[in-house]
């Protein structure tokens, strides 16, 4: 089925630099803070060669650049985690209730993590306490 008609967009947001890849791994986060709207997690796992997460609390508006403002939510950065470079940290994030405290923990890959097992042997790095 082709659409037709106008299609508006309603929220841009933009990446924080070259080579970034924001946006190529997207995750519906549920409600992260508890305020009764949807959050995302959008992964920039080339961002300064070490890869992050931008948390975003809902709802959205308008046009967010990154680039310009660094309006995002939250970040977690491959950097602050002492992962190395070029390691795809935000590629790919899961939530899960890992703790079983009835709240969604986040779960952050890095793949070519090479920090304590040789060079890409990967990592998953897990947040219980990102909220509060």
């Amino acid at each position: 089925t082709e659409l037709t008609g106008e299609l508006n967009v309603d929220v841009t947001i933009f990446g924080e630099s070259d080579n970034d890849f924001f946006g190529e791994y997207i995750l519906r986060a549920g409600d992260l803070n508890s305020d009764g709207f949807g959050d995302i997690l959008i992964g920039a796992p080339g961002n300064e060669n070490l890869g992050s997460v931008h948390i975003f609390y809902g709802p959205l508006t308008g046009s967010i650049d990154l680039s310009a403002s660094g309006e995002s939510s939250g970040k977690i950065s491959g950097q602050t985690l002492s992962t190395g470079l070029n390691t795809n940290f935000g590629k790919v994030m899961a939530l899960a209730d890992i703790n079983a405290n009835g709240e969604n923990d986040i779960l952050i890959a890095s793949d070519l993590n090479d920090v304590t097992d040789g060079q890409n042997s990967g990592g998953v790095f897990l947040f219980t306490t990102l909220i509060e």
